[in-house]
């Protein structure tokens, strides 16, 4: 049981630190996508 909990805290970690580098990679995009418009 206790091990159990462990085991979703766990995943619930990686699921948020995966959710972060995938919002982040996203705002680097957008911010590509702006300044190759602006120098344009």
């Amino acid at each position: 049981m206790l091990r159990m909990s462990y085991v979703m805290q766990f995943d619930n970690r990686l699921r948020s630190v995966r959710f972060t580098i995938a919002s982040r990679r996203e705002n680097c995009h957008k911010a590509l996508c702006y300044v190759s418009r602006e120098r344009l």
